[in-house]
């Protein structure tokens, strides 16, 4: 610790603007940059982002050399995770900051502090190029091998596991995420996430909560997001548990629990407000506030909420695919399928939504919206994933039994039905098995 001749600690900020108003470049530098590290360990970003910029602006004054450019991958690193929360993960300067510190570490051969640099890269990425975010995750996790690493090696399996599971490589993922979270098990100390962003633990346990909610264990998958929320509270960390939460509501939106979804959706923007979290989980938190709304019969005020959440994606970072297809959703609900169909143009592993946003076109496209429920099924069937093929095929059921093709629709979605286990009480089964009553 730094101490005062009292006994009292300094802190860093303190003797780094000291050494700055001296002169004393290089140390004041390294003052900055512990002052950023500890900002970001108790959350305070906008405070280590201000003094990251300090020491980054200090750097021009010293020479070029292997010493330079090791000080500026400490800043580099720990800047990383504080742009991605402030600005968004799929921010370009998030990108270019994780670029950078990525070619420093390799020209200097720094192989031990590759880990957070790729698991940033990979939340860059995974948004927009999974088959790029699982190459990156995966070469975290050989790294983390290779050096023993065993935090690394936890946050390089949530990355693989992820990534599988964005792929809709369900079974993959869900192998991973357990291994990572027994991984986490066996962890002496946790440290606090800092240049991780996130606790992996927790990461893990929201993750394979929307895993086995694909795979067709809704009660299960509710049980693990709640786990991941009392993990994040037993660790005192408000990002991860806003993370959790945001999670958990998908996995509740999911289930057709409205009321928790909103709820969820509070607990994240409480989160973000309190501790200054960022335009990211703010837009989130609105777009699962919007998304419950619309559900609930409030179009005027899902619209607004959906209005206001789209003006921070525009002044911050794009839009992911993923929260393209919620706000297509929403304009499904609040009766705007046309607007809806235009968000997603060309999305692919959109074509249960693209049906549904067919039929309740003005002059509804009912070929088109077959075709769509078709390669729906064909694809939730290709996954494994028994609650989207339910989705697909309760859909396609009901747009045959409008054509008066009654059989179909029950051989159909018998079987089906028939599988689950559990999840008596989500909404897709409830109505599964009140459309099954009423064809009989």
């Amino acid at each position: 610790c730094n101490q005062d001749a009292g006994g009292a600690t300094v802190p860093p900020e303190l003797i780094a603007h000291h050494l700055t108003e001296a002169g004393e470049i290089r140390d004041a530098i390294i003052y900055w940059q512990q002052g950023a590290e500890a900002a970001l360990n108790r959350s305070a970003y906008s405070e280590a982002n201000s003094q990251l910029r300090r020491g980054l602006d200090l750097l021009a004054m010293l020479p070029d050399s292997p010493d330079r450019m090791a000080l500026e991958l400490s800043l580099q690193i720990t800047l990383g995770p504080v742009l991605m929360i402030t600005k968004g993960q799929t921010a370009v300067e998030v990108m270019h900051t994780y670029a950078r510190a990525r070619a420093i570490c390799e020209e200097l051969q720094e192989e031990r502090r590759l880990g957070p640099i790729l698991i940033g890269l990979w939340r860059c990425q995974i948004g927009h190029g999974i088959r790029d975010a699982l190459a990156t995750a995966e070469e975290a996790l050989r790294i983390a091998r290779h050096t023993n690493d065993r935090m690394l090696t936890v946050d390089g399996l949530m990355a693989v596991g992820t990534a599988h599971y964005h792929l809709g490589e369900l079974f993959a993922a869900r192998d991973e995420l357990e291994n990572g979270l027994s991984a986490y098990r066996t962890l002496d100390h946790v440290p606090k996430p800092g240049l991780y962003v996130r606790d992996p633990g927790v990461i893990c346990l929201a993750y394979l909560a929307n895993v086995l909610w694909a795979l067709g264990y809704p009660d299960q998958a509710q049980s693990r997001a709640q786990e991941g929320i009392d993990l994040a509270c037993e660790i005192d960390h408000p990002l991860s548990l806003a993370h959790a939460h945001w999670q958990a509501s998908l996995v509740n939106a999911n289930c057709g629990d409205w009321q928790l979804t909103a709820k969820g959706a509070e607990a994240v923007l409480h989160l973000t407000r309190e501790h200054s979290l960022g335009a990211w989980y703010m837009a989130n938190g609105i777009l699962l506030q919007s998304r419950a709304l619309a559900h609930q019969g409030r179009s005027g005020d899902a619209l607004a909420q959906l209005t206001e959440a789209l003006k921070i994606y525009e002044r911050t970072a794009p839009m992911s695919r993923f929260n393209q297809m919620l706000a297509a959703e929403i304009h499904l609900f609040a009766g705007d399928a046309a607007q809806g169909l235009a968000m997603i143009d060309g999305q692919p592993s959109a074509d249960w939504l693209r049906g549904e946003l067919l039929l309740h076109l003005v002059e509804p496209e009912v070929a088109a919206a077959e075709r769509a429920f078709h390669s729906a099924l064909v694809e939730a069937r290709k996954r494994s994933s028994r609650s989207l093929e339910l989705r697909a095929a309760l859909s396609l059921a009901r747009l045959w039994r409008e054509k008066g093709q009654h059989r179909q629709s029950c051989d159909l979605l018998t079987p089906i039905v028939g599988w689950f286990t559990e999840g008596f009480e989500t909404r897709d089964l409830v109505d599964a098995k009140a459309f099954l009553r009423d064809l009989a």
